[in-house]
């Protein structure tokens, strides 16, 4: 699955009805060129387990995606979690969780479903796109 343009972004925006929330210091990642240059910096690929906080549309965990990790999206915004959830449906490996970072139980959120003990402990590792002023 490709990476969100911006003629993309500002067709899920338009087709939902969403615009970004000031109080959330929302801004939608819209360049595939910068999502994909955050995910190879992050040096994530196969067999790696990605935290991404603030997953918006879905352009980074898209990027994340497409290197093999495991991504569990973590996002606070109620709104736009069924449309993250339709960006990412065909995304091998992706997690969509609604939540508040600072609040949710990260380890009952990090642990794959069916995990042995041996692999509940796997490291995961957080690549985020945050706004300042998060």
């Amino acid at each position: 699955m490709p990476v969100l343009s911006p003629v993309d972004v500002r067709a899920l925006l338009a087709e939902h009805d969403l615009h970004p929330s000031r109080a959330l210091g929302q801004n939608f990642l819209v360049d595939p060129n910068t999502a994909r240059r955050i995910a190879r910096l992050a040096e994530v690929g196969a067999g790696d387990h990605v935290l991404e906080i603030g997953p918006g549309l879905g352009s980074l965990t898209l990027a994340l995606a497409e290197t093999g990790a495991e991504v569990r999206a973590l996002e606070l915004d109620r709104r736009l979690v069924p449309v993250l959830e339709s960006v990412v449906a065909d995304a091998p490996g992706v997690t969509v969780v609604q939540g508040d970072a600072l609040e949710v139980d990260l380890p009952s959120i990090l642990t794959p479903e069916g995990a042995t003990p041996e692999s509940a402990g796997a490291p995961w590792v957080c690549v985020s796109n945050l706004p300042y002023n998060v």
